[in-house]
């Protein structure tokens, strides 16, 4: 009998714009963080392989988040 222990963990990868951005939420006016969050399936907590990334633009005030593409990410989130 053969028992498999598998499972999903997150990776995280946040870097932060090259250029300060506006807030409508909090008003304010700071480098935002940009993340990259993929999730990996594994097996026995070795990832093996890299579901769809998901990225991200997060004011560091109030935590606003925008959904941006891989482009925006690569690139600094330029606007």
């Amino acid at each position: 009998m053969f028992i498999f222990i598998s499972g999903l963990s997150p990776k995280i990868e946040e870097k932060e714009s090259d250029k300060e951005i506006y807030c409508f939420h909090c008003h304010n006016t700071k480098k935002w963080i940009l993340r990259k969050e993929t999730s990996w399936i594994s097996l026995f907590f070795i990832p093996i392989f890299p579901l769809k990334p998901h990225y991200s633009a997060n004011c560091p005030i109030c935590g606003l988040n925008h959904i941006i593409t891989r482009e925006e990410f690569e690139a600094g989130l330029h606007l």
